[in-house]
């Protein structure tokens, strides 16, 4: 994941802190989870899918969702149901 991708994440809500500010993140042990956090986060942002309606669409669904069109609920191709 880019700098840039976590940068358009933690400064709207942190507009002073910098990018040093990631190298204290890095060192934390709970960084892996931030960072698939923040991986899935930009990747909605990307593909202009709200993460939460996604995620929550896509948990319903998975159970019964038929195994070999799984590449439908990714988030490049994914639609909400009506």
């Amino acid at each position: 994941m880019t700098t840039r991708a976590i940068r358009g994440i933690i400064q709207p809500y942190h507009p002073n802190r910098h990018l040093s500010t990631l190298k204290t993140w890095v060192a934390s042990p709970c960084f892996p989870h931030v960072s698939i956090l923040f991986s899935f986060i930009a990747t909605c942002q990307r593909h202009r899918v709200e993460p939460f309606a996604y995620l929550h669409d896509v948990l319903t669904r998975i159970a019964s969702h038929p195994h070999n069109r799984l590449p439908d609920l990714m988030p490049t191709h994914w639609r909400p149901t009506s």
